[in-house]
């Protein structure tokens, strides 16, 4: 069964008129198994990497009882896979850099 947007755990779409543009219309949980199912329905390469990276820091954690490094991947990861689902946010964000490399400081003041 091929995994599809919708088996991500806590998957929330927000289409409302208000939501701003910095924000993500796509979210899901913070967790590795969520992140794992974003991925699994959005990119393979990714989600090999992130099992890679998962499977070894957990495997380090469990020598240094620290499980920082593991949230640290998981929270990379996550954010990797918002990216993917919403790529408008990367073309907003390249439209404030390029804004701001002319001196235009309006989405630093909110005016955006």
């Amino acid at each position: 069964m091929t995994a599809t947007a919708r088996d991500i755990p806590g998957l929330v779409v927000d289409d409302s008129a208000n939501r701003p543009p910095y924000q993500p219309r796509v979210t899901f949980e913070r967790s590795a198994a969520a992140v794992r199912e974003a991925l699994r329905a959005l990119n393979a390469d990714d989600l090999a990497e992130f099992e890679r990276d998962f499977h070894r820091t957990m495997a380090e954690a469990e020598d240094s009882f620290d499980l920082t490094p593991v949230h640290e991947v998981v929270g990379f990861w996550h954010g990797r896979a918002l990216r993917h689902l919403n790529p408008e946010i990367g073309e907003y964000t390249a439209g404030v850099i390029e804004r701001l490399g002319a001196g235009d400081e309006s989405d630093l003041a909110g005016e955006r």
